[in-house]
Parts: C-alpha cells; sequence; structure tokens
C-alpha cells in the first residue's frame, strides 16, 4: 500500500516538472522592434503627399529629408537630444521641440517612433510575415505594421496620417 502510495505521488510531483521543463525549453519569439534604420517613405498626411527618406536609431535620432512635393523637396528635418533642426540648401535652423506645433508632418513621425523605443506599443495579431500593434498617441491610435521586426506601415486614421517604408537598410 505504501509503495502504491509512493508511485502515485511520484507521478503527480515528478512528471509535472518534466512537463514545465519542456515548456520553458521552448524558443521564445522575439517581437520587439528595430528602429535602427534608414528607408525610402512615401506618406499621406492632411491630403498633403510626401516621398523621402527616412533614418532612425536607437537613441532617438531621427532624420526625415524630404523629396516630394517640389515645394519643399529638399527639406530636411532632424530630431535630437529634444531639438529639431531644419536644413535646407545653405539655410539651417533650430528649435527646442516643445515650441513646435504637435500636428506638422515629422512631429507625427517622431511621436510614433519614440512610442516605439519606449516599447509602449501592444500587439493586435501576427501572422507569418507581419505583426500588427497598436500604439496610444497623443495624435491618436496608431497602429503599426512591422515584418521581421521592422516598422513596415504606420497609420493613424484620426488624423488621416499613412506612411509607408520601402527599400530598407538596417544598421549595424
Amino acid at each position: 500500500m505504501c509503495k502504491k502510495f509512493l508511485k502515485i505521488l511520484c507521478v503527480f510531483f515528478v512528471l509535472p516538472m518534466f512537463v514545465m521543463n519542456g515548456c520553458q525549453n521552448e524558443e521564445k519569439q522575439d517581437y520587439s522592434i528595430r528602429t535602427d534604420f534608414s528607408a525610402d517613405f512615401e506618406a499621406t498626411y492632411r491630403n498633403g503627399e510626401y516621398k523621402g527618406k527616412l533614418s532612425s536609431n536607437r537613441q532617438g535620432v531621427l532624420t526625415i529629408d524630404i523629396t516630394y512635393p517640389q515645394t519643399i523637396e529638399g527639406l530636411s528635418v532632424r530630431y535630437y537630444s529634444g531639438e529639431m533642426h531644419l536644413a535646407r540648401e545653405n539655410i539651417d535652423s533650430s528649435a527646442d521641440e516643445a515650441y513646435l506645433p504637435a500636428q506638422s508632418f515629422p512631429r507625427v513621425v517622431k511621436s510614433v517612433f519614440d512610442g516605439i523605443n519606449s516599447d509602449k506599443s501592444t500587439i493586435v495579431s501576427i501572422s507569418e510575415e507581419e505583426c500588427e500593434r497598436t500604439l496610444n498617441t497623443t495624435m491618436g491610435n496608431a497602429v503599426i505594421i512591422t515584418g521581421e521586426n521592422i516598422v513596415r506601415q504606420i497609420r493613424i486614421e484620426e488624423i488621416d496620417f499613412f506612411i509607408s517604408f520601402s527599400n530598407i537598410s538596417l544598421s549595424e
């Protein structure tokens, strides 16, 4: 009777330990978003269309070089250390981010990337090719589509904002 009881006890205590160990050895999928890249972009915002090149790094430096529309072609916007620097041809200016309009195209992009770098997005759905996340911003709920942990698209319906990235090059 005692041996039978010990065998049953052994099964109930030892077997779950093997099962739990097996679960711990499963490889966990990394869903963190890489923000250290450069890419071409196409965007729409407030009935305007924009094209250009964007580069970003994990330290929060974000550079947006606009190539379209022609009226602002050559404009470079660079955010770092709490300041925004604007440059075009031989003109360069800077201002503290706090004094800039919150609803400008570059500011919307910067706000979303700040949220991504702060790891504040929530995964909504995952497929083999992409992951959809949401991020609450001051401008609305951003939907971020990633593929291979790299931002591919961002949209904020409340402010009619959409941006997609192509020709993505990862920073080392």
